[in-house]
């Protein structure tokens, strides 16, 4: 670790070295501290404690991986890298602590062929944003965030059923209403994690899983029920 140290400055120099360091200062971009933290940790030791980085960290590198070579780590910014690792790390963690099948699935790797396959499905299902993400908020920011809130019930739904293949998933995925995903599309305003918790609560309760209907289907048989009344 570099310092430096001062010695026999007068307040008014400690002053005007505090305002001037703090002044000049710049913050590390946090997806390289994430890649940091992956070349630095063990790998067990980063799937036990940090499974989210972990699967966000194969997600990126990963031939198999829809996101092969999407995601930014740091540095110099190279062309077609349009996701943040911070940003996907956070997403997945989000993925991790609404799903309930997936943290029984005891190893991070199992957890990561699950998820994998989840992103493979989204890819087929909205293959436009794939092709040209610029012009839609599936992969940044809210929109990739509400992807994982999705993939929570998602993964769950086939998971439940005994399945995790992409084609299961995708076939949940179109069983719902075709969203416009653009960036002035069905989602425009939504913003954050709140607006991403919004997006993904419009997508799923449309959504059939398996034989299942969807929340909207059983709420319109709820609203639409008559009340039994008593002879």
């Amino acid at each position: 670790m570099s310092f430096c140290l001062a010695d026999g400055l007068s307040r008014e120099e400690e002053i005007k070295l505090f305002r001037d360091i703090n002044d000049n200062q710049r913050r590390m971009n946090t997806s390289h501290l994430d890649g940091i933290e992956v070349r630095l940790t063990p790998e067990e030791q980063l799937k036990r404690h940090n499974p989210e980085l972990y699967i966000a960290q194969q997600l990126s590198e990963d031939p198999a991986s829809p996101l092969h070579g999407r995601v930014f780590q740091g540095g110099k910014k190279p062309v077609g890298v349009d996701i943040p690792l911070r940003g996907l790390r956070t997403g997945i963690e989000y993925m991790l602590s609404r799903s309930t099948q997936l943290p029984q699935l005891e190893d991070a790797q199992a957890q990561y062929r699950v998820i994998r396959n989840y992103f493979d499905a989204v890819k087929k299902w909205q293959p436009a944003a794939w092709a040209t993400p610029k012009e839609y908020i599936l992969l940044r920011g809210s929109g990739l965030w509400a992807v994982c809130f999705i993939g929570a019930q998602v993964i769950d739904g086939a998971l439940l059923d005994g399945e995790y293949r992409a084609s299961r998933m995708l076939s949940t995925l179109r069983s719902g209403k075709d969203w416009d995903w653009g960036k002035k599309g069905d989602f425009k305003g939504l913003g954050g994690r709140a607006g991403a918790l919004e997006i993904s609560k419009r997508v799923t309760r449309m959504l059939q899983f398996g034989s299942r209907i969807s929340t909207k289907q059983l709420f319109d048989r709820i609203m639409g029920e008559r009340p039994e009344i008593e002879p």
